[in-house]
């Protein structure tokens, strides 16, 4: 049995779930400013679970002063919520949110402050969230294994060559671990230098490649993606337009409006980008987007002219997540444009080039989509991916001690 004694203060993880308080940041300002409204009282575990059963298991509000509002709580949080100590002290006037040390379950439990105003930190503390994320059976499984696996090697090392040898053993089976776990990491650099490459071919800067992939994974958790359709919706999200690599200069870079001719050239991307990725084993499943981020709902786009829901879900986000980006962002054909001119026009291809479901939702967002992604540089852009990485791909977000 695998009991978490400590957890370090990841920056990654703590960023999550700030970010999952900014997506309901209003609703909360609302309910804790609130005196005397049951309405609004009654809509607050409505708020607040919209955070559990994904990344968290429980969601507390407590105002500043430490009067619990609310609390909502998965079956499985519920039990383990009973299982804590009395609450850990944390320092409230930090803006980063803070991951208590001191639990003895297999939990890890964030305090994040909840201000006035979202993008000011020093503006009035009004209250605060805890959450809690047990431990997965899955991860505990997977270390359990790793030790069973470590554990045998070295018995039979031991039975074999004798205990002279066993520290050099040992020293094998770390070193393994190690190259295992770099091996894993250079996946995602891999994907995020392929995605990146074909970008700064076409405009200069990879920026826009990390502000669209992290509004499509946000969009994906908004239409309730499973983690690993989110995984296959960032993967194709770094490598939508992997296939320009193949496409000449003279079209790609062309500053004018493409020909007839040109333009069955440009379209050939989409099917240079299959061809590439179904090839790539661990980034094969990136296909979803990489053939059909081009098709509409309509049944007007292309290269298959596929139509409604015979359009991958992954590749009917990450269009919308893709066009906001492009029309809130200047290019050297054309200027950016405002905040409420591209929800016009998103809202206007509502039916023919997206999904009206996933239109539906995305005006939900969209106001902290636009606040968090624009005017970004790429630096910022990768920084604001970072913890969405970690979330759906790292193997390591767990300290032993």
């Amino acid at each position: 049995m695998f009991l978490v004694l400590k957890y370090q203060a990841e920056s990654s993880i703590a960023k999550l779930a700030e970010q999952e308080s900014w997506r309901v940041h209003d609703q909360l300002v609302q309910i804790l400013e609130d005196k005397e409204s049951v309405d609004l009282y009654r809509s607050t575990e409505n708020t607040l679970n919209q955070m559990i059963g994904g990344l968290f298991d429980w969601v507390e509000l407590y105002k500043s002063s430490g009067l619990k509002i609310a609390e909502v709580a998965t079956e499985n949080g519920g039990y383990l919520k009973k299982t804590l100590a009395t609450q850990f002290k944390f320092n409230l006037q930090k803006p980063e949110p803070m991951i208590d040390p001191g639990s003895t379950s297999s939990v890890l439990r964030i305090f994040v402050p909840i201000f006035k105003k979202i993008d000011q930190p020093n503006s009035e503390l009004i209250g605060y969230l805890e959450v809690g994320r047990a431990v997965p059976l899955w991860r505990k499984q997977q270390i359990q294994d790793v030790v069973l696996y470590i554990s045998i090697i070295a018995a039979l090392s031991a039975l074999v060559t004798g205990l002279l040898m066993y520290p050099s053993i040992r020293v094998l089976l770390g070193r393994q671990r190690e190259n295992l776990q770099k091996l894993f990491d250079s996946h995602i650099q891999v994907l995020e230098s392929l995605g990146s490459a074909i970008a700064k071919r076409e405009s200069g800067t990879g920026t826009h490649n990390y502000k669209v992939t992290w509004i499509a994974a946000m969009l994906g958790e908004r239409m309730g993606l499973s983690p690993s359709d989110i995984k296959i919706l960032i993967a194709g999200s770094f490598l939508h337009d992997v296939g320009k690599i193949a496409t000449p200069d003279n079209v790609l870079l062309k500053a004018g409006k493409l020909t007839d001719e040109e333009m069955v050239i440009m379209r050939e991307h989409v099917t240079h980008g299959e061809d590439i990725v179904k090839n790539l084993g661990w980034f094969s499943d990136s296909i979803n987007v990489v053939a059909s981020h081009h098709e509409k709902w309509d049944g007007s786009g292309y290269p298959r002219k596929l139509s409604g829901e015979g359009i991958p879900i992954e590749a009917r986000i990450f269009a919308v997540a893709d066009v906001f980006d492009a029309l809130c962002s200047k290019r050297p054909y054309k200027d950016k444009m405002e905040f409420s001119e591209a929800m016009n026009y998103i809202r206007a291809q509502s039916g023919s080039h997206f999904d009206p479901a996933i239109v539906s939702q995305f005006e939900e967002i969209a106001p902290l989509m636009y606040k968090k992604t624009h005017g970004i540089n790429e630096s910022e852009a990768k920084s604001l991916l970072e913890p969405m990485i970690n979330k759906y791909f790292s193997i390591n977000l767990i300290d032993e001690s």
